[in-house]
C-alpha cells in the first residue's frame, strides 16, 4: 500500500529547466517519482538495493525506468517509461551511491532505448545527458528525505528471509569444508608425530654385503621355471641411498647389476612398496646408472617402481613389469616381448629376496630416516597452511552466521515493554513471576540487538537500534527490578494490586535497635492493612515510607569512624535519591541513586540502585563516580 502522494514540487535543473516532480512512497522502501519537464515525461522509481552478500542495510540504490514491480522481462516495456527527446528509456541503473552521485556516463549497459519492435539499442547522446541530469536531481531529492532510514529498513526486511537462508547455506558449506580441513590437520599432525618418532628411533644393524653367490630360480607368469640365477651381494658405492641393496646377477641369459630399495616417492612416514633399478644409479634421482644388465643380449635401463602392498608380490605376479631400452640419458623404448617376460621374472625374484632378508626392518628404518627430514619440513608447512585455512574459513562461517542472525532479527516481531509509570502493577509483579530481573552489572553497556557490521565494515549495534526504529507505538522503558533486600511487607498500588516483599538478608553485623524497631513497625503496619493502601504519615507511598523510617532509625544510630562517610552520603538525599558526584563533566552521566541496604549476607558496605538505569552496586561506587566513568546510560552528561 502506497503512502498518499505529496504535493507536486517544481525543481530547477541547470541545462534542462523547471521539472514538476510528484513523489509517492511504495512498499518495500521504493519511491516513485513522476517527472514532467521540457522534453521529458515519465516515471522513475528509486529503490534501495538489498543485495545478496552486501551490507545488511542497503547503501546503494537502483533507479528503475518506468512504473511497475521488479523484476521485469528485459524486452518488455514498463508502464509509463520516461520519454526523453521522443526516445523511450528502458531498463534500470544499479549501484548508485546517493552520498557520492556521479556526474556523467553512469547509466550503465542496462539503460537502453526501447523501440516498437521490442528491440533495444544504445541511448542517443542527448537523451543520455538529459536522463543523467534528471537522475542526479532525483537522487539528491531522495537523499534529503526524512524517511531514508525507514526506506532502507523496509527494503532490507523485504528480502531478509531470502538473504538469511543464503547466509545460512553459505555457513553450512563453510562448516562442512572446515570439517574436511580439520580432518586433514589431524592427519598431518599424526604424520608429524610419526616422522618425529622415526628420527628419534635408534638405527638397526644392517648386515654387510655377502659376496657368496646364491642360486635363485625365477619363473614366468604361468609358473614355468625360466632358469637359475647366480645372485651375490656387492657393497653399495658411495652416494647410494640408505636402505638399498645392490645385487649382481649372472646366468640364464642375464648379466648385470640390480639395485633394490623401498619406494620413496610417497608421502607416508614409512616408505612402502618396492623400487628396483636396472644397474647402479649414479645420480640420486636415477636418471643414469652404470653396469646396467643385459637380458637376451639387450641392454635395459630404467626400472620398476611399485607403491602398493608388497604382500601381493609373488613369483608369478605382477605378470608384466617394465623393460625399456635406453636411447638417450632420459628416453628409451620398450623391449621385445620375450625380453620383457624374462626381465619380469628376474625382478620378481629379486624383490622377494630383498623382502625376505633378516635385516629387512633395519633397511626399512634406514630408508625412512633418510627421507624423514625433508618430509617433516613439508608436512609442517602443510600443517601451517591448513591451520591458516581453517582460521579463515571459521571467520567466514562466523560472519555468515552473524549476518543470518541480523537478517532474522529484521523479521522478528517487535516487543513493546510496558510503561512503569503508567501501569506499575504489571512491572515488578510480572518480572518476579518470571524469576526476577536479577542484578545489573555496574558499568556494563547493554545492547537490545545483536552486533552487526555497518556500511563501512565497522562493528555497530543491530539494524533497528542503529536506525532508531520509529515504528514502536509505546516507548520502551526498562522493567523495574526487585531487590532481595526489600523488607517483608506488601506494597499496595493505586489499582488495588499488591506486591509481597521478601525477608531481608541478614548481615553479620548486629543491627541497631532503632532499625530493628523500624522493621517491626513496618511489618505491623502491613499486617494491619492487608487489603488497604499502606502509606506513610504524610501520604507518601509504601517504598518512600520504608526509606523514611530507615533514615529516621539511621539518625538515631551513632556511626563509627569507618562508616561516618557512608552514612553522611546516605543521610543527605534530594527527593529520596542522591545524585552522583561527577569528576569528568561533559562525559560522565550522573546516577540517581536510591539506598537499598545490603545485597548479600557477607557484604559490609551498603548498596544502592539507580532509579534510571536500574544499575545495582556498592553505594560508594555509584555515588562517587571514578574519573572518565561513563555513568548512567539513561541520562545526559553532566553539564550538557
Amino acid at each position: 500500500m502506497s503512502v498518499p502522494t505529496h504535493t507536486p514540487r517544481t525543481v530547477g535543473v541547470p541545462g534542462i529547466g523547471t521539472l514538476t516532480i510528484l513523489d509517492t512512497v511504495l512498499p518495500h522502501g521504493r519511491v516513485r517519482f513522476k517527472v514532467t519537464g521540457p522534453h521529458i515525461k515519465g516515471t522513475f522509481i528509486v529503490a534501495p538495493e538489498a543485495k545478496r552478500g552486501g551490507t545488511v542495510l542497503p547503501t546503494t540504490v537502483q533507479v528503475q525506468y518506468g512504473d511497475g514491480l521488479e523484476p521485469q522481462t528485459y524486452y518488455t516495456p514498463r508502464p509509463d517509461e520516461p520519454v526523453v527527446y521522443r526516445v523511450g528509456v528502458h531498463g534500470h541503473t544499479a549501484g548508485l551511491d546517493p552520498d557520492t552521485i556521479p556526474t556523467r556516463y553512469f547509466l550503465g549497459p542496462y539503460a537502453v532505448a526501447s523501440g516498437r519492435t521490442f528491440l533495444t539499442e544504445r541511448l542517443p547522446d542527448g537523451t543520455r545527458r538529459r536522463t543523467e541530469a534528471v537522475v542526479r536531481c532525483l537522487l539528491e531529492m531522495w537523499r534529503g528525505r526524512d524517511d531514508v532510514a525507514e526506506l532502507k529498513l523496509a527494503a532490507a526486511v523485504a528480502r531478509a528471509d531470502e538473504h538469511a537462508r543464503y547466509e545460512e547455506q553459505q555457513a553450512d558449506q563453510l562448516e562442512a569444508e572446515i570439517q574436511k580441513v580439520t580432518a586433514q590437520r589431524v592427519s598431518a599432525r599424526r604424520t608429524v608425530n610419526q616422522l618425529t618418532g622415526i628420527l628419534r628411533r635408534r638405527a638397526g644393524a644392517v648386515l654387510p654385503a655377502d659376496p657368496t653367490p646364491v642360486k635363485v630360480p625365477f619363473f614366468d607368469r604361468h609358473g614355468h621355471q625360466m632358469g637359475i640365477l647366480a645372485v651375490r651381494e656387492t657393497p653399495a658405492p658411495a652416494g647410494t641411498r640408505p636402505g638399498s641393496v645392490v645385487y649382481n646377477v649372472q646366468g640364464a641369459r642375464v648379466a648385470g647389476s640390480f639395485t633394490v630399495e623401498r619406494y620413496r616417492y610417497n608421502n607416508t612416514p614409512w616408505p612402502e612398496g618396492i623400487n628396483i633399478t636396472y644397474g647402479i644409479p649414479t645420480s640420486r634421482y636415477g636418471h643414469e646408472a652404470r653396469d646396467e644388465p643385459t637380458i637376451n643380449t639387450i641392454r635395459l635401463s630404467g626400472g620398476w617402481s611399485s607403491s602398493g602392498d608388497t604382500g601381493r608380490i609373488t613369483l608369478t605376479t605382477p605378470e608384466r613389469l617394465p623393460a625399456r631400452i635406453r636411447l638417450s640419458p632420459t628416453t628409451g623404448c620398450s623391449a621385445p616381448v620375450a625380453t620383457e617376460r624374462r626381465a619380469s621374472g628376474v625382478l620378481r625374484a629379486l624383490a622377494l629376496r630383498y623382502l625376505a632378508r633378516p635385516d629387512a626392518e633395519a633397511l626399512h628404518l634406514a630408508a625412512a630416516k633418510d627421507r624423514a627430514p625433508a618430509l617433516l619440513t613439508a608436512t609442517r608447512q602443510q600443517l601451517k597452511e591448513l591451520r591458516e585455512q581453517q582460521q579463515k574459513l571459521t571467520r567466514k562461517a562466523a560472519e555468515h552466521r552473524k549476518r543470518a542472525a541480523q537478517y532474522r532479527e529484521l523479521l522478528a516481531p517487535l516487543r513493546t515493554l510496558p510503561d512503569i509509570q503508567s501501569d506499575p502493577s504489571v512491572t515488578i509483579a510480572k518480572q518476579e513471576a518470571r524469576g526476577g530481573a536479577g542484578r545489573a552489572d555496574v558499568g556494563r553497556r547493554r545492547r537490545s540487538s545483536p552486533r552487526m557490521l555497518n556500511a563501512r565494515g565497522r562493528d555497530s549495534i543491530g539494524p533497528r537500534a542503529a536506525l532508531g526504529d520509529q515504528r514502536r507505538s509505546t516507548p520502551a522503558v526498562r522493567p523495574a527490578r526487585v531487590n532481595p533486600a526489600v523488607s517483608q511487607m506488601q506494597i499496595i498500588f493505586p489499582d488495588g494490586s499488591r506486591l509481597p516483599g521478601r525477608e531481608p538478608a541478614r548481615s553479620s553485623r548486629a543491627r541497631c535497635p532503632a532499625v530493628r524497631d523500624t522493621d517491626a513497625q513496618l511489618r505491623t503496619c502491613a499486617a494491619g492493612h492487608p487489603e488497604g493502601d499502606f502509606r506513610g504519615a504524610d501520604g507518601s507511598s509504601a517504598e518512600a515510607a520504608y526509606l523514611q523510617l530507615h533514615k529516621t532509625a539511621a539518625d538515631q544510630e551513632q556511626p563509627g569512624p569507618k562508616e561516618r562517610h557512608m552514612s553522611t552520603a546516605i543521610l543527605q538525599p534530594t527527593d529520596e535519591v542522591v545524585i552522583s558526584t561527577v569528576r569528568t563533566p561533559d562525559l560522565t552521566r550522573p546516577h540517581r541513586v536510591l539506598p537499598i541496604g545490603q545485597q548479600h549476607i557477607d557484604d559490609q558496605a551498603p548498596m544502592g540502585r539507580c532509579t534510571v538505569c536500574d544499575a545495582i552496586g556498592e553505594w560508594n561506587a555509584l555515588v562517587d563516580l571514578a574519573p572518565s566513568a561513563y555513568g548512567c546510560p539513561g541520562r545526559p552528561p553532566y553539564g550538557a
